[in-house]
């Protein structure tokens, strides 16, 4: 069984399935773009081609004659993968051909505004209004751990707070906010639903909700933007 899976995935990733005797890989990969509101978008076609865009021709030698290893043929979206020697390549390699910035914090396609530059900030800060005065006052208020990579940007004493529906807490026992409940963003504004829903800040219980478990609200829930 071992020897099998192990074929079965040096053949995936390493085999040459649409015959082509002059490549070491020859497989096709079709991607598509999908922003924050559900909206697709499809590669420009040309990348990596003759007479096309290839904005950085380093792994240019390992595609065929004229062709980066990575390219699109198409408006299908589809990527070629295409190299004379084995080798492993990433998106990263693509967007470096393709002249487009993928790390980290942004990816961008900036010469297509139909997809645009997409890049994280940091995450609002979400607090716990204790003296519900709708200002934020380091002595009273509570700031919670919001869950994200980038820290929060945090008010300064008095900066103003403001309100969203959609942030309620989960607490299994009680209808009333304690500090180490869960904090959830409630996007349908219904049960928890973990496909569209998303943990704002996991308080000291760490409890994340069972799927269609009730999320109550409390007006002191407030964030700073």
């Amino acid at each position: 069984m071992v020897v099998t899976v192990l074929s079965v995935f040096l053949y995936f990733q390493f085999g040459n399935p649409y015959g082509n005797g002059s490549l070491a890989i020859d497989w096709r990969l079709k991607l598509v773009i999908s922003d924050y509101r559900g909206t697709n978008y499809t590669l420009p076609e040309g990348i990596g081609t003759p007479g096309g865009i290839l904005s950085n021709s380093t792994l240019a030698s390992l595609g065929p004659p004229g062709y980066a290893p990575l390219s699109t043929r198409d408006g299908s979206s589809t990527i070629w993968i295409q190299s004379t020697q084995v080798a492993i390549f990433t998106f990263g390699d693509f967007y470096n051909i393709w002249g487009q910035t993928l790390n980290f914090t942004c990816v961008s396609a900036t010469n297509y505004p139909q997809i645009g530059t997409y890049c994280t900030t940091p995450a609002e800060a979400v607090v716990y209004d204790a003296n519900n005065n709708g200002a934020y006052d380091p002595g009273t208020d509570k700031l919670l751990n919001v869950t994200s990579e980038e820290n929060p940007h945090v008010p300064s004493a008095g900066q103003l707070l403001s309100s969203d529906p959609h942030i309620k807490f989960y607490d299994k026992y009680s209808s009333v906010f304690r500090l180490n409940d869960t904090v959830i963003y409630d996007a349908n504004n219904n049960v928890y639903d973990s496909s569209v829903d998303f943990v704002i800040a996991l308080g000291s219980s760490s409890v994340v909700p069972p799927s269609g478990a009730a999320l109550r609200s409390d007006p002191q829930l407030r964030f700073f933007d």
